[in-house]
């Protein structure tokens, strides 16, 4: 198929195409850290832990992260 007729998910390119942030978070719930890869303007009250489940509890570290490599 041609790249003139390839079809455009919407919400793939938008998750291809927006910056990301690489950080590591704590989940102040249930203590469990992650390195955590998610796109600019998500705010962490939003994000949910991997461990525990619970909404609203994740922050950052304060660990710097390259996310150029």
């Amino acid at each position: 198929m041609s790249q003139k007729n390839k079809v455009v998910r919407m919400q793939e390119y938008k998750e291809d195409n927006t910056p990301h942030i690489v950080s590591e978070l704590i989940c102040l719930k249930c203590l469990h850290r992650v390195i955590s890869v998610y796109p600019e303007g998500l705010w962490l009250k939003d994000m949910e832990c991997s461990e525990c489940g619970y909404i609203g509890a994740m922050i950052h570290t304060g660990q710097e992260l390259d996310n150029e490599s």
